[in-house]
Formats: C-alpha cells, sequence, structure tokens
C-alpha cells in the first residue's frame, strides 16, 4: 500500500472513532436517564426520557451527515 492508502484510512479511522464516541456517549446517558425515570415509576417521565434519546440521535446523526455531505461539495467545487 501506498502512503495515500495508509493517510486515507488513518482520516477516516479518526472521523469515526469521535462519530463513534458521540453516539456512545448520548447512548449511555439517555439509557441511564430512561432507566432511573423508569426505576421511580414515573411512566411519563420514561417516555419523555425515550422521545428525547431518539431526537438526540437524530440530531446527532444529521449533524454528522450534513457536515460529511459540505466536507464533499467543498472539495468537489
Amino acid at each position: 500500500m501506498g502512503r495515500d492508502y495508509v493517510a486515507a484510512v488513518t482520516l477516516f479511522l479518526s472521523f469515526y472513532w469521535v462519530i463513534y464516541s458521540a453516539n456512545q456517549i448520548a447512548g449511555s446517558g439517555s439509557l441511564a436517564l430512561t432507566s432511573r425515570r423508569y426505576g421511580e415509576g414515573n411512566i411519563d417521565a420514561t417516555e419523555v426520557a425515550i422521545r428525547e434519546a431518539i431526537l438526540l440521535k437524530w440530531i446527532l446523526a444529521i449533524a454528522f451527515g450534513n457536515k460529511r455531505m459540505l466536507d464533499n461539495n467543498l472539495k468537489i467545487a
């Protein structure tokens, strides 16, 4: 493999690590909050926590997806 391939893999893995880490942080936090509300027996708060967790995951996916699309468009232009 050439240096370009190694650089591409290194760059990809760095971006992947950032995205994966943000996803894990959001997932762990939302799971803890949902479990706590469910353990308290507060079903309404549990439903709110679940909705907010799903919304947060969607926002992260859209944000990282749009960032990637913008980066690609800037390189092409």
